[in-house]
């Protein structure tokens, strides 16, 4: 008896994920990238609009990766530079 494609599928996404690799795109920036956005936006300097422009990516990327970071939108929102506080 053969078994299902379905099953063979699923048995060939263990291999990968056993090693640690995960299914789906790669990141545009890279992890050192990753940190000085997280640290420019710390500073408050930056808008997000700038922040994109100085990374290869769209301000999705930008709010994403500060996502993972631990920063919230609000919080963004709050540290744009000449906004009254």
């Amino acid at each position: 008896m053969t078994s299902s494609g379905s099953e063979r599928r699923k048995e060939g996404r263990k291999i990968p994920r056993a090693k640690g690799r995960l299914r789906g795109k790669k990141p545009k920036a890279s992890p050192k990238q990753e940190a000085l956005l997280v640290q420019l936006h710390g500073a408050g300097e930056h808008t997000m609009s700038e922040l994109a422009d100085l990374f290869p990516a769209g301000r999705s990327i930008v709010y994403r990766t500060l996502d993972r970071a631990g920063f919230s939108e609000a919080a963004a929102e709050a540290k744009k530079p000449g906004q009254g506080q």
